[in-house]
């Protein structure tokens, strides 16, 4: 295709549709009950290290006040994020570390007569417990390679990749339920000047801030903007519906979208059906966007439907 072509499909595809920049709120991931009102923040990723575990942690080049500092800092981003919600306190007890297991094991779920006690005794309902945080980086290697090229006279500065695992439950006090748990691990990089210097502390932390805030996430409405596209033509009614998109009448507009969905004319059923998933998406309803955009696809051949259905797809 000459880029004459190419341009003049383009501006024609462009003189069809318009762009707007839209405010989509998606509802959390994890509803919380109504009887949840008071959440105590526990450590149990903390365990006692032997000689053992800090030869093994040296050469597998975590470490271990590491683990402990990002582990707490965790605990508080993780707070201060999801007071956010304006409707569930959470708070770190002063007594919050109970001891955990050493290394990559993901401990069993906290028997129901300590998790009983700890709530009564911070008069709360629910706890979420940091189950599991360890790091592993390449460091170790690295020292050893940087220390060979410093024989021959070269400094520089060196990469270090590391990886935190961690794992979070969410325990119902009151129906005995653990409402909420999973897990991943979060692979970063950083880069130190000096060639023997270990996994910087202040890297293991930021990577603990952004497990935090990740993981509050999913308990709070999450408001996100997004470029879309909409048609503007195919009907009359279609320039109308355009200015109230742009008067922010998302109201208004579907109701001309909707009723141009049962036009006789398919180009203008078509792209009806296509506008109707954005009206919905804005307005919250992503089941009924998929739907809209999956038949503006499957039944009118408009092609940015199926890429508008697999982006509603990825997002929620």
């Amino acid at each position: 295709m000459s880029l004459l072509i190419y341009t003049c499909l383009v501006h024609l595809y462009s003189c069809r549709t318009s762009g707007v920049s839209v405010s989509v709120t998606y509802p959390p991931m994890i509803t919380l009950p109504q009887h949840i009102t008071k959440l105590g923040i526990i450590n149990r990723s903390i365990a006692t290290k032997n000689d053992g575990n800090k030869i093994e942690s040296v050469m597998s080049g975590e470490s271990i006040q590491g683990d402990v500092i990002a582990s707490e800092e965790c605990l508080i981003t993780f707070r201060n994020t999801f007071n956010q919600n304006g409707v569930v306190t959470a708070f770190i007890p002063p007594e919050h570390r109970i001891n955990g297991i050493n290394g990559l094991t993901i401990p069993d779920a906290l028997p129901w007569d300590t998790v009983l006690r700890i709530c009564e005794k911070n008069q709360c309902n629910g706890l979420m417990v940091l189950e599991n945080f360890d790091t592993n980086s390449d460091n170790a290697l690295g020292t050893t390679i940087t220390s060979i090229n410093m024989a021959r006279g070269y400094v520089g500065p060196k990469n270090i990749n590391f990886s935190v695992k961690y794992y979070w439950r969410f325990y119902d006090a009151i129906t005995k339920s653990v409402i909420d748990q999973f897990g991943d691990i979060l692979r970063q990089g950083v880069t130190v000047n000096n060639p023997l210097q270990p996994l910087p502390i202040a890297a293991v932390t930021q990577a603990g801030y952004i497990i935090a805030q990740t993981t509050a996430g999913r308990y709070l409405y999450q408001n996100i903007w997004y470029e879309r596209r909409y048609f503007r033509r195919g009907h009359p009614e279609f320039k109308i519906a355009r200015r109230m998109v742009i008067a922010n009448d998302w109201n208004g507009a579907i109701d001309l979208w909707k009723k141009n969905t049962l036009s006789k004319s398919k180009k203008a059923s078509g792209r009806a059906c296509f506008n109707m998933a954005l009206g919905c998406e804005v307005l919250g309803q992503f089941e009924a966007a998929k739907d809209w955009a999956e038949k503006s696809y499957v039944e009118y051949g408009i092609r940015k439907g199926r890429i508008y259905l697999h982006e509603l797809t990825r997002v929620r």
